[in-house]
């Protein structure tokens, strides 16, 4: 048995992904598989999602096509060929990446010197976001990387920004009023 592990990653949802995988003659068959689930055997499609299909550009081609890929995609595809002489198969690992999406931020707020304070900032991505605070006010600019709760005190009042970072980029922008 021959094998061949290859990985992918997918950083913009949704796309199109072709993994491609060749038969070695006319007379061998294919079948691809993702974990354990059996997609296609031969011409046969054995998977009901509507977005899977057999891409044939010639009778060695025998490429497995998955339209508007989504993170549900994640995972080991094999191609599995079977030839009159050895059987062969191609793992092929797709990765997809999704952009950083804030999903729920702490409103603006007044509160008095010396009050304790919690912002909350969650977002959700692939690979998992980080999340950031940054002080944005003029007179002091530290960079924060995580609050839970603080003491304001005085020269420590000012805006105070929740920034997502991860792989893609986020895709988002903030703006209050016409001001980016």
């Amino acid at each position: 048995m021959v094998s061949l592990l290859v990985f992918i990653l997918i950083n913009i949802v949704p796309s199109l992904v072709i993994h491609r995988c060749y038969l070695e003659d006319g007379a061998s068959k294919g079948a691809w598989l993702n974990r354990s689930s059996i997609i296609f055997a031969g011409g046969d499609k054995w998977s009901v999602d509507p977005r899977v299909s057999i891409s044939t550009l010639n009778k060695r081609d025998y490429s497995l096509q998955i339209q508007n890929v989504d993170v549900t995609d994640d995972g080991p595809y094999t191609c599995s060929v079977q030839t009159q002489h050895t059987p062969r198969t191609m793992q092929v690992h797709l990765t997809v990446q999704v952009p950083p999406k804030i999903y729920d931020i702490s409103s603006d707020m007044t509160i008095n010197e010396g009050t304790n304070v919690t912002l909350t900032c969650l977002a959700t991505g692939k690979p998992e976001p980080s999340i950031s605070w940054r002080h944005i006010s003029p007179s002091v600019a530290p960079t924060i990387q995580e609050i839970k709760s603080g003491t304001v005190t005085p020269g420590r009042s000012g805006l105070i920004r929740c920034e997502g970072a991860g792989v893609p980029p986020p895709a988002f922008e903030w703006y209050k009023g016409e001001k980016k």
